[in-house]
């Protein structure tokens, strides 16, 4: 899934006592990258976990289903990942269970999502749901603590669906996804949350509409229309998938989750309305921007084999960073390999670096990759945490943060008023009820 919906449907931290560590991590974190510095005190606060790297679909564009993945099949093994959520589990506010494989083949998926639920973790998987799978799995599912779940369904009809989820049987991922919605009903939960996702392409953009109606009738929380990663029309693939070819009609992402969730928001949800709209909307040439990728400051990639990688855009393990947690150094530090501070030498001061980082293959994720993430962890945040980042922004905030993420803007608005009385009086209570 994207990440569009999540400053709207993530909630707060509950705990004091992991609230208190999770923002004090959040704002050594924002320092690191302000000050650019190669070795970190802070640990990640957004992971990408592969439970495993395997897959029974062959999407012609995903490496996994392609055959082009450079990397052994493996499933996570239960210690690897106990240790892991050992390691980050209290300075963590985001977990994503996907990346090249299925989430859902690993046999153990609801005890080892179960782990990150008692730390206040929220949790995200992106299936296929293209697998015959027992009622008593999908009510593990739903119990396991899962923050969201994103269905990949890529159409209204078996017909246009099988054009890009190739081997995936339309009529079975309805039933689940369906069965998902009916088991979260009968016990009363309010997570986790259930997304239909639908990549937009040439042959499926006729569909929007039916989709739209079947989600109302199935009753999911979220239904989002994403573009999917294809070349233009016309051009030669033997894949046979191309690039959707209209705008989009109507929202990009819509279902009741954003109306009833909303609501629930905290203070910065209205201090990010005191800012002019203008930020909210605005692009800047990325060429402007900090040299710089948030990955290596904000989060990283686990691999099932226990291999650490920069990133979710390289995936061959000739790019990991680590072969495994010891190298990351004790149990308590960063993610500070040898390569994970080469790679930040590089972009702070241009040396050159034998990492992939050298050549990244996708630029853009190095600075976008984290902009929803950052503004749902800022408009969940304590009442402290505001006053030090109003306080001092430019101690925590790269110049183009204020662009890219509104209440970032709306925090160096604050500052000019943060040591005044008005500021310090505010009833925090009746702003995070009027919110």
């Amino acid at each position: 899934m994207s990440d569009l919906a999540l400053p709207y449907v993530v909630p707060p931290i509950t705990d004091p006592v992991l609230e208190r560590l999770k923002y004090d991590n959040f704002l050594k974190a924002l320092k690191n990258r302000k000050e650019r510095v190669a070795q970190l005190d802070s640990r990640p606060f957004d992971l990408t976990m592969d439970l495993t790297s395997i897959c029974q679909l062959k999407c012609p564009y995903c490496s996994t289903g392609s055959g082009t993945l450079k990397r052994q099949k493996a499933i996570m093994k239960e210690d690897l990942y106990l240790d892991l959520m050992r390691r980050v589990g209290e300075s963590c506010f985001m977990i994503w269970y996907f990346s090249n494989g299925e989430p859902l083949l690993h046999k153990r998926f609801g005890e080892l999502v179960g782990a990150a639920r008692n730390q206040e973790v929220f949790s995200i998987i992106s299936t296929n749901l293209s697998l015959e799978l027992s009622d008593g799995f999908l009510r593990q599912v739903v119990t396991s603590g899962l923050g969201m779940i994103s269905v990949s369904l890529d159409g209204a009809t078996q017909e246009t669906y099988s054009q890009y989820r190739r081997g995936g049987d339309f009529d079975l991922v309805v039933r689940n996804m369906r069965r998902l919605v009916e088991l979260k009903r009968e016990l009363g939960l309010l997570y986790p949350l259930i997304e239909w996702r639908f990549l937009r392409f040439q042959h499926n953009e006729h569909e929007e509409e039916a989709a739209r109606s079947l989600a109302d009738e199935i009753g999911v929380d979220l239904l989002e229309f994403w573009p999917g990663s294809a070349p233009p029309v016309g051009s030669f693939r033997e894949a046979g998938v191309y690039r959707c070819s209209r705008p989009l009609v109507g929202r990009t992402i819509s279902g009741p989750a954003l109306t009833t969730l909303a609501s629930r928001q905290r203070a910065t949800r209205k201090l990010a309305r005191m800012v002019p709209r203008i930020f909210a909307g605005s692009t800047a040439d990325i060429k402007s921007f900090t040299r710089k990728c948030d990955w290596l400051y904000f989060s990283g990639m686990i691999h099932p084999d226990g291999r650490i990688g920069p990133c979710c855009v390289s995936n061959d393990d000739v790019n990991d960073f680590a072969e495994s947690m010891e190298q990351l150094g004790p149990i308590q530090g960063a993610f500070n390999s040898p390569s994970h501070v080469e790679a930040r030498t590089m972009f702070a001061t241009g040396a050159p670096s034998r990492t992939v980082c050298q050549k990244c293959p996708q630029p853009r994720a190095q600075h976008y990759q984290f902009r929803m993430k950052l503004r749902t962890i800022l408009r969940n945040a304590p009442d402290w945490a505001v006053r030090i980042l109003a306080k001092q922004p430019d101690a925590y905030f790269l110049p183009e943060d204020k662009i890219l993420v509104p209440e970032v803007a709306a925090l160096m608005t604050l500052d000019r008023w943060a040591h005044s009385r008005r500021f310090w009086n505010i009833d925090w209570r009746s702003w995070r009820a009027s919110a």
